[in-house]
């Protein structure tokens, strides 16, 4: 490493006081500024070590460059006046691992894999592997993951060592193994697959997006969502890297309630991936409708969708499931039930016949979510738990159980175990549906209950999801204070000497809001006003928000009532009378 930062130094100094006597001092400066993602100086190093006659190095990293920030029609035409003068086999393999990359990532080409895999074949050798195992990426991007899994086989390099091509295909593997199931028995192979990574991004950057991604679906797969490598240096200039780091980050922030800051996170994201290469725009711009559907915005969440529909490139259909459950939140929040279960249903079959059973796992839950479950599906549920490595097929399972008994003891256990898993808006989501369970008139814990349910919402943005749209209690504003009061622990003449009222009327008013708030019990009361008192300062903070010029063209209505253009489908009793 002080070799490099010695040679990048002397590089620039030469290069400034234009004194470059070895056009290769240029180009390996220019690589260790690249593999540190500097790129306005990995650039600028570029461009002087082509005008030094630096030869196909210099090409190589110049094209790169240009590929990685947003001019792939430049870096094409480079290469391919660059062709003619290739000489070795090395120089072949780098020159069409270069054009194949940024034609896939960057142009959307699928062909690209089909060139990679003929160009190995007639080149053999070792450094082949790379252009085999780079194919293979290409393959399981674009969907063909029945050609991507063979043709991993076909590669006898990756037991060998973790060379950089046995590197590409395992990132890829971990990604599979993840959509199939291979759950947490994966976070020990992540761990091992990242620690070899250091010493190969220098010459293979591209890596760097492999790992992003393997993580992301090894993590996401096993609902370890939240683990973030706080480690990872920015991918400064990088705008493909960017972009696709900021997806995965949106997703855990949305997994964790924060829906606001998940969709700045995808806005910034999406500003990166216009540089970068149409490659995620769709995922991008799906997962920025997913949190506008939840936060309410729906006009915008709509238009959002349908834009990354229109905006969807034939190279990304491995990412269709986060898709396709972005196009079902949406559905579920307008109030479209039959829309939303349709879309699931189909997307957990589409899932079951690419044998992605860990990702059917999260079909699954999307339809439990919205009260969609049936008992078909909890026995399919069952079945996953055999094929799944992990624990959210189990959680799943009895938390679709528990919903279909209406048991509100075992939601309240469901909604801890996500919340366990620092899943607050699915915990949220889950505590609503028990307490939204119908129940007798003296059931106990119903305050507790509801002051559990308050906790896990302050935790997280208020979800525009059929769960938790609890309807507020229609209390006078005497009433309101009274009961706030009430659930302080003041007695009757507390209340009445604080309020200016009879001890009389305030237990007239108890005796009502009682009936309103179906309890008999004064105890229940301190966790239902904290509920409520959330709930309607909740609403009030929708509704400014909403008047807000930034808001024009949105639905103007009460997040936490059923919409009147929508109109959700309840499968559980209201909880207020």
């Amino acid at each position: 490493m002080r070799r490099r930062d010695d040679e990048l130094r002397v590089a620039v100094w030469r290069m400034r006081s234009n004194t470059v006597g070895d056009p290769l001092l240029l180009v390996r400066a220019g690589r260790t500024a690249y593999a540190r993602f500097d790129l306005s100086l990995a650039g600028e190093l570029a461009r002087a070590a082509l005008a030094a006659g630096g030869g196909f190095d210099a090409v190589d990293l110049r094209a790169s460059i240009l590929g990685f920030t947003g001019e792939p029609e430049q870096a094409i035409e480079l290469l391919n006046s660059a062709e003619p003068a290739l000489k070795t086999d090395e120089q072949r393999i780098r020159w069409s691992i270069a054009r194949g990359m940024i034609e896939f990532g960057m142009l959307n080409d699928p062909t690209a894999a089909e060139r990679l895999w003929c160009a190995a074949e007639s080149l053999g050798g070792p450094g082949a592997t790379l252009l085999r195992a780079v194919s293979i990426c290409q393959l399981a991007w674009r969907g063909d993951f029945r050609s991507a899994y063979q043709r991993l086989a076909e590669i006898p390099e990756m037991e060998k060592s973790w060379t950089g091509g046995r590197l590409f295909a395992e990132g890829h593997r971990l990604v599979l193994a993840a959509y199939h199931g291979g759950g947490e028995l994966l976070l020990d192979e992540l761990r091992a697959f990242e620690s070899h990574l250091p010493d190969h991004l220098p010459g293979l950057p591209y890596l760097r997006a492999v790992a992003t991604l393997a993580r992301w679906s090894v993590t996401a797969a096993t609902a370890s969502i939240l683990l973030r490598d706080a480690d990872r240096d920015p991918a400064e200039d990088f705008p493909l890297f960017e972009a696709q780091e900021g997806l995965a980050e949106a997703m855990r922030q949305r997994l964790t309630g924060r829906f606001e800051s998940a969709q700045a996170t995808t806005l910034e994201a999406l500003t990166l991936a216009e540089r970068g290469g149409q490659t995620l725009l769709s995922a991008l711009l799906a997962e920025q409708a997913h949190c506008a559907a939840l936060l309410g915005r729906l006009p915008e969440a709509a238009q959002l969708l349908k834009e990354a529909d229109q905006r969807h490139a034939r190279t990304m259909t491995l990412m269709y499931p986060w898709i396709e459950l972005s196009r079902a939140q949406v559905a579920a929040s307008e109030g479209h039930f039959e829309t939303a279960e349709s879309t699931l249903r189909h997307l957990a079959d589409r899932l079951r016949d690419d044998g992605f059973h860990g990702l059917e796992t999260h079909a699954l839950f999307a339809l439990l979510r919205s009260g969609l479950i049936g008992p078909s599906d909890v026995q399919r549920l069952k079945q996953l738990e055999s094929m799944v490595n992990g624990r959210l097929p189990g959680l799943v399972r009895r938390h679709a159980e528990a919903l279909l008994a209406a048991d509100q003891a075992g939601l309240r256990v469901s909604a801890g175990s996500y919340a366990d898993l620092g899943l607050w808006h699915y915990a949220a989501e889950t505590a609503a549906q028990a307490f939204q369970v119908p129940r007798p008139k003296d059931a106990i814990g119903v305050g507790a209950l509801a002051g559990y349910l308050a906790d896990l919402l302050s935790k997280c943005d208020q979800p525009w999801s059929p769960s938790p749209r609890i309807p507020i209690p229609k209390l006078s504003d005497q009433r309101r204070k009274v009961a706030s009061l009430a659930a302080e622990g003041l007695s009757d003449p507390g209340i009445g000497k604080e309020l200016f009222i009879t001890k009389r009327t305030v237990g007239n008013h108890l005796r009502e809001i009682y009936l309103i708030l179906n309890i008999s019990r004064r105890v229940e009361l301190a966790g239902l006003m904290k509920l409520y008192e959330l709930l309607q300062a909740r609403q009030t903070e929708h509704w400014a928000a909403d008047q807000a010029p930034a808001r024009q063209g949105r639905c103007h209505h009460d997040p936490l009532q059923p919409s009147s253009c929508s109109g959700p489908r309840w499968r559980t009793g209201p909880p207020w009378r």
